[in-house]
């Protein structure tokens, strides 16, 4: 039976187990969390985000590189021709690269490339349904481009001790932000998850001025304002998730919380969590020295 959901119905899980069986794949995972479960083929990699009813489809090629899509509402009929044929849609949304230091490539288009950041946001949204407005996605894709074109260069790998105006990047851009999150969410501190250890006021992350700062905003004055429009403009919800990223990204662990040391989070805030993840682990290569979380280059050659 091939018709085991309807159009934007949750996909049976003994359905999608059947079928991968069927079709040969092997089940590496079941993340009941995000409620996403994971098959390996050869190169080939799906994941089935059943309660959504969202499957992404990643292919591995060791010359040309990953070649990766995700579709939302897919139904028992689509599915089973993923399973059986997953290089068939690869007209049909599927995005390219050869390696980390590339934007993602939409193929059969000339000019359309989403930085990793994007991409993952895409992923994140569309796989656990926090962004199901399209021109919400649209601006959460802006937002993250344009933080990252302002760190690093194209070709360059996300270090986060290499940006463009040193400290003064992060300090232009985590200030803003810190502004965003007083005026959304109140008084806050920041906590670092690894040590316990609470940062209010100045001791917080970047949130100091210094040189590197005067000259960051005397050329990005205007594009950090345009990502604080940006970011005021997403709904609470959307707007906490991707600040508690962006500020976990700055420095590992560390979390946005409220004067009484309760971590700002919504509704979405585990599943999101886990999708974040699970992009880490299908997107980049299995030894790579870079966050799975976050996408951000180890300096200790250590995955976090």
């Amino acid at each position: 039976d091939t018709t085991a959901s309807s159009k934007n119905a949750a996909l049976s899980i003994e359905f999608v187990r059947l079928m991968a069986q069927q079709y040969g794949y092997t089940e590496v995972c079941h993340n009941e969390t995000s409620c996403m479960i994971s098959f390996r083929k050869d190169a080939n990699r799906i994941n089935v985000y059943y309660t959504t009813a969202t499957v992404g489809t990643c292919l591995n090629h060791p010359r040309s590189g990953k070649t990766q899509l995700f579709r939302r509402n897919v139904d028992g009929a689509t599915l089973v021709s993923i399973f059986a044929n997953p290089r068939v849609h690869t007209g049909t949304g599927y995005y390219h690269r050869k390696n980390m230091t590339q934007k993602w490539k939409l193929k059969g288009a000339n000019n359309v490339f989403l930085s990793d950041s994007a991409r993952r946001w895409q992923y994140v949204g569309e796989t656990t349904g926090l962004l199901t407005d399209e021109n919400e996605m649209q601006t959460v894709i802006d937002i993250v481009t344009e933080w990252d074109s302002l760190y690093w260069n194209d070709g360059e790998l996300p270090h986060m001790n290499e940006t463009n105006f040193a400290c003064g990047s992060h300090g232009g851009l985590v200030r803003m932000m810190y502004q965003v999150v007083r005026e959304t969410c109140g008084d806050f501190q920041c906590w670092s998850h690894s040590s316990n250890k609470f940062y209010s006021g100045g001791e917080m992350p970047y949130n100091h001025k210094c040189d590197n700062l005067r000259r960051f905003l005397e050329v990005h004055r205007v594009d950090v304002r345009r990502i604080k429009e940006k970011l005021k403009s997403l709904s609470r919800t959307v707007l906490v998730e991707l600040m508690q990223w962006l500020i976990g990204r700055e420095v590992c662990a560390m979390r946005l919380v409220n004067m009484n040391g309760e971590r700002f989070m919504t509704e979405w805030s585990s599943l999101v969590m886990n999708a974040h993840q699970d992009y880490g682990e299908i997107m980049y290569p299995r030894n790579a020295p870079v966050c799975r979380c976050c996408g951000i280059m180890e300096t200790t050659g250590e995955v976090r």
